[in-house]
């Protein structure tokens, strides 16, 4: 059993599209006009978020059986956090800090499937399974000669690991229990990255015995669909409004990080619906400074069948935020995680925002 090796920060991987098999449909593309149906989210209840973990925050936060979850971190422990959103009640399950069967150094993101929580760590270079409270199940290391490049974003199914990589690797597809990679797109391209070189990225959410959508961090908003021989199926675009600043690498004397506009950091699937922020972060560089600026935001929703835009969905939290990220919809709640930086005298936000699903989503679903 062999290590799957994760690393990356809020902005989580390296994308660069070239070419990835067979290509069945052209890109379907919509705009964003008149047309498009504009709806106000209604909100459920509001949870503040504390302790956050230091690193990946976007992707150790999810919605699973009805309940919210996020990952704090502390000086001995990590802790998963979890509420309902219409229950007074919350609970919590700890993982100790070491380097122990069952311990974690780092946690670089969290899946919920099965009743399994799956737990990555970067600097022990494994992924570590744990049950529902807590209790430490198993861990796999990676073998450098067979195993994936450095995964910077992934999705679970089974046995399967589905993976973006930092260097090589487009897309892949790794057997955990055959600790083996079983096929992978090549994004053509594999030399270390440089200033000015563009950051692109994917987020990955995959439909259950079914296809795997990759949405990319970098302008323009855009959808790649793979089967499970990692074909290109489809692929999905969206014309904004608004023009957003591509993602560059940003690397100097003591630095490495980015700058831009970062598109799909996150997406969410049900019943044949995405749902994805039309900008999840705005990251500006001063000198050798880096900082978060604040923007208008908006969700997309968009029919995972036809590739079309369906819904534009809207909040008041939505004017003037530093970091939108859809966290999960199930068939009651539509949950997203939003962080404001302060401004002109105005406090800081940082929440996971619970609403219900509107009628109109409602009607999407298959």
């Amino acid at each position: 059993m062999k290590f799957l090796f994760l690393a990356g920060a809020v902005a989580m991987v390296l994308f660069v599209f070239s070419g990835c098999g067979q290509i069945s449909e052209k890109a379907v593309v919509s705009k964003v006009d008149d047309s498009v149906q504009i709806v106000a989210l209604k909100e459920i209840c509001r949870q503040e978020v504390t302790d956050f973990v230091r690193s990946n925050l976007i992707m150790c936060m999810g919605l699973y059986n009805g309940e919210i979850f996020y990952l704090q971190e502390f000086e001995d422990t990590f802790r998963l956090f979890f509420f309902h959103p219409e229950k007074d009640w919350t609970h919590t399950v700890n993982f100790p800090k070491g380097k122990g069967p069952g311990e974690l150094q780092q946690a670089m993101g969290v899946r919920i499937m099965d009743e399994i929580i799956m737990i990555p760590d970067f600097f022990m270079k494994r992924l570590n399974i744990f049950s529902l409270d807590g209790s430490f199940m198993d861990s796999f290391q990676m073998d450098g000669k067979s195993g994936p490049d450095s995964i910077l974003n992934f999705a679970f199914e089974g046995d399967t690991l589905y993976y973006c990589g930092m260097t090589e690797t487009l897309v892949g597809r790794y057997n955990v229990s055959s600790a083996m990679v079983e096929k992978r797109v090549f994004k053509g391209t594999n030399h270390v990255p440089s200033d000015g070189d563009l950051f692109s990225g994917v987020s990955l959410v995959k439909e259950k015995e079914g296809l795997l959508y990759a949405g990319h961090i970098s302008a323009p908003f855009r959808i790649t669909v793979f089967n499970d021989k990692l074909q290109t199926m489809k692929k999905f675009r969206v014309e904004n409004r608004e023009q957003y600043t591509p993602v560059k690498w940003a690397i100097g004397p003591g630095y490495t990080s980015n700058a831009g506009d970062h598109v799909i950091s996150s997406l969410a699937l049900h019943k044949g619906v995405l749902a994805a922020p039309e900008c999840s972060l705005r990251i500006r560089k001063k000198g050798n400074r880096f900082s978060l600026e604040n923007f208008q935001g908006r969700l997309y929703v968009i029919d995972a069948d036809d590739g079309k835009l369906a819904l534009v969905l809207t909040h008041p939290l939505f004017d003037r935020i530093s970091i939108l990220s859809m966290v999960g919809i199930d068939d009651d709640y539509l949950v997203f995680y939003i962080n404001r930086q302060p401004e002109n005298g105005v406090e800081g936000v940082s929440s996971l925002v619970v609403c219900n699903v509107p009628p109109e989503v409602k009607e999407l679903f298959r």
